[in-house]
């Protein structure tokens, strides 16, 4: 409660603190022990506020009222004083919390259309071949599970395995799928809102014996953004669907559900 501007009183909205009128649908708050003056034929700006959780289970409307004789005090004679009739009334409607989205986008350091280095008698291991940026938006998000779409054009034996890195770290790698998905899992990657994190994927390059596996092998990584490939939550604990997971660069519709699939260059080995 503020009166004209100062803050007099604040009470916790806990069960304890409330006197029950209806079960669940009206109740009483009682600020009681407190002292302002208000000077003859004066009047005084009597304001409550009120803090909304973050994520409010309750969505609904709820009324805050003066009810009559709310207001209580002693005049300047020391007789009690009542408020009479019901004087003010107001409703407070919170929205539903905002679910956290993401969006998936080339990193413009990601590697171009270019050779790598490979062995003829040993495996070449991280190989760099895309960067990938991941922004969290309306909330904390954090990606439980990764699909990566590869290419292998040497009948799928060119790459032995796929390495999902954070800066670094090694979050998690597959074995060479050929072509197909390689499915990172028991991921805990937390984007924080309104920041954009860099993933990196790697791949381990079999020996190219010029035999087995012959120069010039190509191999790229594409990842599609949907809720098929991308596995996320936000901090409110809530899925993201394929409507919160889009390309970031290419919702052309204003919907955010462009699921385009961002594909790094080729490289060759």
């Amino acid at each position: 409660m503020y009166v004209n501007g100062t803050l007099i009183k604040g009470i916790p909205a806990i069960k304890d603190n409330f006197l029950e009128n209806i079960f669940g649908a009206d109740y009483t708050l009682r600020f009681d022990n407190i002292s302002f003056n208000i000077p003859k034929s004066g009047s005084a700006d009597v304001v409550l506020k009120a803090t909304v959780l973050s994520n409010p289970e309750n969505i609904n409307a709820t009324t805050f009222t003066f009810k009559a004789n709310a207001f209580r005090g002693l005049d300047g004679m020391g007789i009690d004083q009542y408020s009479g009739t019901q004087i003010a009334s107001a409703a407070l409607a919170p929205a539903a919390a905002s679910t956290g989205t993401l969006a998936i986008s080339l990193n413009a350091n990601t590697p171009k259309t270019s050779y790598i280095l490979g062995s003829k008698t040993a495996t070449s291991a991280d190989k760099e071949i895309a960067k990938f940026d991941v922004k969290a938006e309306n909330r904390d998000v954090t990606i439980k599970t990764l699909k990566v779409t590869m290419t292998d054009s040497d009948a799928n034996k060119l790459v032995s395995a796929v390495k999902l890195y954070d800066g670094s770290t090694l979050l998690a790698s597959v074995a060479g799928p050929g072509a197909g998905a390689a499915t990172f899992t028991n991921l805990a990657v937390l984007i924080a809102k309104d920041t954009t994190k860099t993933l990196t994927v790697k791949v381990d390059l079999k020996p190219i014996d010029g035999t087995t596996i012959i120069e010039g092998g190509t191999t790229s990584a594409t990842i599609t953004p949907t809720a098929t490939n991308i596995t996320a939550i936000d901090s409110n604990d809530d899925m993201l669907g394929s409507s919160k997971i889009n390309s970031g660069t290419d919702d052309t519709d204003g919907n955010g559900n462009d699921a385009t699939a961002i594909t790094a260059k080729t490289v060759t080995a």
